[in-house]
């Protein structure tokens, strides 16, 4: 009698992982992450194919202090349900990354007066890496440090003989 998923007589063909009679998998094969572009709910077998596009920080806003500027920008919003890894964020100045935080907001200090400064933050998914985006680019100029000139002043004495001093 027939022995093979084909119903064949003498046949030895086997249904793949998939269900299909002398598949190869390649029908249930693809990526099985739903927070993916690229999810096909039909996929049993992940291939590591998954392309996931990460949402970038926005809404980014400096507000210059004295030698600082303060930066504040919103979260990447997403609607991942697969991961709850959270985002850490780059903040960039004139190019260079300056900071990381997992906050929405930071302070770069220690800046010049009278020189603009230019920042964006890269939002990275603790698990699914970076946006393929920065943030919108903001400038500032930092203000003046105010308040009185600090002075310092080392004295140093001797004594030469009894109540004499050099």
């Amino acid at each position: 009698g027939p022995s093979g998923c084909d119903n064949a007589c003498g046949s030895t063909l086997e249904n793949d992982a998939c269900g299909v009679c002398d598949g190869d998998d390649s029908s249930c094969t693809g990526c099985t992450n739903s927070d993916a572009d690229n999810y096909d709910a039909g996929n049993t077998i992940d291939d590591g194919s998954c392309e996931i596009t990460v949402p970038p920080a926005t809404n980014l806003a400096a507000t210059p202090g004295a030698a600082r500027v303060s930066l504040a920008w919103d979260a990447a919003s997403d609607s991942f349900t697969e991961s709850s890894a959270g985002y850490t964020y780059d903040v960039y100045q004139d190019g260079v990354v300056v900071k990381s935080t997992s906050q929405t907001s930071s302070q770069i200090t220690g800046l010049d007066s009278e020189i603009e400064y230019c920042f964006t933050v890269l939002a990275i998914h603790n698990q699914y890496g970076p946006s393929a985006d920065q943030s919108n680019e903001v400038c500032a100029t930092p203000e003046e440090a105010a308040g009185d000139p600090t002075w310092r002043i080392q004295l140093k004495a001797e004594i030469d003989s009894y109540d004499q001093f050099q």
